[in-house]
């Protein structure tokens, strides 16, 4: 009995994967639940495992990208594993076929006029006959993030996009104009973008294309949270297994902020703005394979403990390609720390639909005015860059004025 190996539907907007490598070669004796491939998606990589016991042949070599739904290699499974693996396409046959009466009643009926309930069909509207999506083939549509989503109340089905031929996945193309293939000079070489660089490419272009992005600055004097971190920071190791580090104080007065600025919360969808009355707040996470931001699901209601233990794993998943589909979606708010790599000040790009996203930097010692003398402070340049159609100035200016009040009175709150 054969085993197909199909790409798994990994989400609704991803159509296409890349295997980036195979973990078995052709023709090895395979075992259930051992690792078959790794695949690279716009957003996660992921594994697929097998499910038979048996001698693989593998149709599809490594990196090339195909559809979801594609068989990319077989298991001639044996034993118990073939049994369990062909059942529910043998349960699915039986259910197919009808029975010996039936299949004498049809034969009599031979080429005569349709049975009723298919004259019923017939008479129904046009748009009560369209095909179920279940029966329809995998299309690759552009990524989700790629289009508008309407609400949900006004979800439109598009039936002439459903009808049309399935396809091989098309090569992705450059951005901007295309240009003619030119052969390689000494010293070039070529490397195709990652999946997840390629959709990482469009919605950049996207943000800067559909929305009308601004950015504001401001400047947050680090002194009380050092203080706060060198004050709690060994009890708190102590109690919880993890450091008390920079990255959750500015996601709990991002989250006290967002209250209080409903706007910067929000998206724009169509003539509507969708609130929040709850912060999912993203934290960017540099890996090998590109920028990905893992969610903070209800962070205005997590303790210190909490946000630090979340980052923490959530941060590692990331970096060790096992993180899910499902903690990198739905974000309502993003913040990005470029200060890491030591950027002293930039202008963060919105993470769409979102309508703001806040940039942390290096904190460095500078001089300052303090009650008419200079003195020497940590300083940290912030960044909020926003969509001017959803916050106005006022509304944005706000924002990052009382994240850096709440960060300059960081004792309050952590314990608040």
């Amino acid at each position: 009995m054969l085993v197909e190996v199909k790409i798994p539907n990994v989400g609704e907007s991803i159509v296409t994967a890349r295997i980036l490598s195979w973990r078995v070669s052709d023709g090895d004796q395979v075992k259930a639940e051992d690792e078959l491939l790794e695949l690279e998606t716009e957003k996660v990589t992921i594994s697929v495992t097998s499910e038979a016991t048996g001698k693989i042949r593998i149709l599809v070599p490594e990196d090339r990208e195909v559809a979801i739904g594609t068989v990319v290699a077989t298991i001639e499974a044996e034993g118990q594993a073939a049994a369990e693996a062909s059942a529910p396409t043998e349960k699915a046959e039986e259910q197919q076929v009808p029975p010996p009466a039936a299949q004498e009643a049809a034969a009599e009926a031979g080429s005569g006029p349709s049975p009723a309930p298919a004259a019923a069909s017939a008479e129904k509207p046009a748009e009560e006959r369209e095909p179920s999506r279940a029966a329809l083939p995998v299309l690759p549509f552009p990524p989700a993030e790629d289009r508008p989503e309407p609400a949900a109340s006004q979800a439109v089905s598009r039936p002439e996009a459903l009808r049309a031929p399935a396809r091989e996945p098309e090569a992705p193309r450059t951005q901007g104009r295309e240009t003619a293939a030119v052969p390689l000079k000494t010293g070039q070489r070529k490397v195709r973008m990652s999946l997840l660089r390629q959709s990482l490419s469009r919605r950049l272009v996207a943000v800067k294309n559909e929305t009308a992005m601004l950015t504001t600055f401001n400047e947050v004097d680090m002194s009380s949270i050092q203080d706060t971190r060198r004050q709690y920071g060994e009890e708190f190791l102590k109690e919880n297994g993890v450091k008390l580090g920079l990255m959750s104080f500015f996601i709990r007065a991002a989250a006290v902020a967002l209250r209080e600025y409903p706007e910067a919360n929000a998206y724009i969808d169509g003539y509507d703005v969708i609130y929040h009355d709850y912060a999912d707040i993203g934290f960017a996470v540099s890996t090998d394979r590109g920028l990905m931001v893992p969610i903070l699901r209800r962070a205005d209601g997590m303790s210190f403990a909490d946000l630090e233990k979340q980052i923490a794993a959530l941060a590692e998943k990331a970096r060790k390609k096992a993180i899910t589909l499902e903690e990198l979606e739905g974000g309502t708010f993003t913040i990005t720390n470029g200060g890491v790599f030591g950027s002293l000040l930039s202008t963060p790009i919105l993470n769409p639909p979102q309508s703001a996203i806040l940039g942390m930097h290096s904190i460095q010692d500078r001089p300052v005015a303090r009650e008419g003398q200079v003195v020497i402070r940590p300083m940290m340049y912030v960044a909020l860059s926003y969509d001017h159609r959803l916050l106005d100035g006022k509304q944005s200016v706000g924002f990052l004025k009382r994240i850096k009040e709440l960060l300059e009175d960081a004792a309050a709150l952590y314990r608040g």
